[in-house]
């Protein structure tokens, strides 16, 4: 469902395998992306929080946070939040294209520069691995 974009369908049954099953990752980490999708930054915060408090070298959930962080206006934790998602994931490319996006918006234009060439760099890799799959899948 969340694939299909069936968003509120999704998010019920996130909820219900939340409350079935209260220590897991996956369903904190897609409610979360459903109601960052949904616009609800504030209500995904909370799921991404409990994710990182469960799962706290799980490098997607830190993601997650610090977009919602930046979009509510939390700069300097969203910074914090997306430099251990770099961390903990050096070659995710949405969290060092995220950085970099909020680094540049923070006035720090030269680390901001960095951080996006470093994004587009692991992109390219990650297309230029998946042609060469295409080629040659053995």
């Amino acid at each position: 469902m969340y694939q299909q974009v069936k968003l509120d369908e999704a998010a019920d049954h996130f909820r219900k395998s939340i409350q079935i099953q209260p220590d897991q990752l996956a369903s904190y980490y897609y409610l979360g992306l459903v109601l960052q999708k949904q616009g609800n930054d504030q209500e995904a915060i909370k799921l991404f929080r409990q994710s990182i408090s469960n799962h706290p070298q799980h490098a997607a959930s830190y993601e997650g946070l610090g977009v919602s962080l930046m979009k509510n206006g939390q700069i300097e934790e969203a910074q914090r939040t997306l430099q251990k998602a770099v961390e903990l994931n050096p070659k995710s490319i949405r969290a060092n294209y995220q950085l970099g996006l909020l680094l540049g918006r923070a006035g720090q234009k030269e680390e901001a520069r960095k951080q996006l060439t470093l994004a587009q760099q692991l992109r390219d890799e990650d297309r230029s691995r998946l042609q060469l799959h295409l080629l040659n899948p053995d």
